[in-house]
């Protein structure tokens, strides 16, 4: 079978413990029903420029528990942007991923995750990647869930409103 590294869609989620995730009997994601007034959004990034890991941390008096780390690029550089890093910076989230082999993972589900790092780079070169690299991280007590499809998460996402003149 053929298989491809990579996330092809981001979707991220305010982080409430209000949130409510209904899971079968392999334990995979099935329901997803938000708390009041929480949103789901679907970020854009710069293609081949997205990741996650799930890793094994051990703590003090040998507390073992899972570091959800998700990094992604986004390569605008326009007022709007500028709005989204600085929601990133100070917000809560639960991301979903779709991966290249339509996968959909879920990370920060029971403790959401943070902003760890965001930086612009404006690259030197023409060729060079430019963009805010956004790092978001947070300390679970599971290892990433599987979603059962991804229009589970696209069922949340608020509507896009068009404005003409």
């Amino acid at each position: 079978m053929y298989r491809m590294a990579g996330i092809k869609r981001l979707y991220l989620a305010n982080f409430d413990v209000a949130n409510k995730y209904e899971q079968d009997a392999d334990g995979i994601i099935s329901a997803i029903t938000l708390g009041t007034g929480q949103k789901v959004y679907q970020m854009e990034f710069a293609d081949g420029t997205a990741q996650w890991t799930d890793d094994l941390t051990e703590g003090g008096n040998s507390n073992k528990y899972r570091t959800h780390i998700l990094t992604f690029i986004m390569t605008e550089y326009d007022t709007n942007i500028l709005k989204e890093t600085q929601a990133l910076d100070l917000g809560r989230y639960t991301a979903f991923v779709v991966d290249n082999n339509n996968k959909v993972v879920c990370l920060g589900r029971l403790n959401g995750m943070v902003t760890s790092s965001n930086n612009y780079a404006s690259g030197a070169a023409e060729a060079d990647a430019n963009g805010f690299t956004i790092v978001m991280a947070g300390i679970e007590q599971e290892v990433a869930q599987l979603v059962k499809d991804e229009e589970i998460v696209r069922a949340l996402l608020q509507p896009t409103v068009v404005v003409t003149e």
